[in-house]
């Protein structure tokens, strides 16, 4: 009867120990399957951290071409008016040569064209 007791307690030490060891193996093998999506996730946020600074810098220099291009365009539009007050000038200069010397005509054109130099500040005015 001691023997059936011990062959018992021997069994259910048995089914216990494998129980046991299928539970751990168990948890041992969802630690390793978790533990590589966890490097692919850790991978991940790197990859889009990067990305994040990738976009940030270019962000900025999206910016300062546009600040540039709005200079380039506010320089281009006073180059016109620039042209167009030499042309105004030339006509002028025809018109007089043609008209044989109005001096009203020279004068008025010498202030339009100071006008637009001193809205320019490419000239200081007199009083300065």
């Amino acid at each position: 009867m001691v023997v059936t007791c011990f062959a018992v307690i021997l069994c259910i030490l048995a089914g216990y120990n494998t129980f046991s060891t299928a539970r751990k193996n168990r948890r041992d093998e969802e630690e390793r399957r978790n533990k590589p999506n966890q490097d692919v996730v850790n991978e991940l946020r790197e990859i889009l951290e990067k990305h994040g600074t990738w976009l940030a810098n270019d962000k900025a220099r999206i910016e300062s071409l546009e600040r540039t291009v709005s200079e380039l365009l506010t320089d281009t539009r006073d180059m016109r008016a620039g042209q167009e007050a030499l042309c105004f000038g030339i006509q002028t200069l025809l018109d007089h040569a043609l008209h044989n010397g109005n001096t009203d005509e020279m004068t008025q054109a010498s202030k339009e064209l100071n006008r637009y130099l001193r809205s320019r500040r490419v000239i200081h005015d007199e009083a300065e």
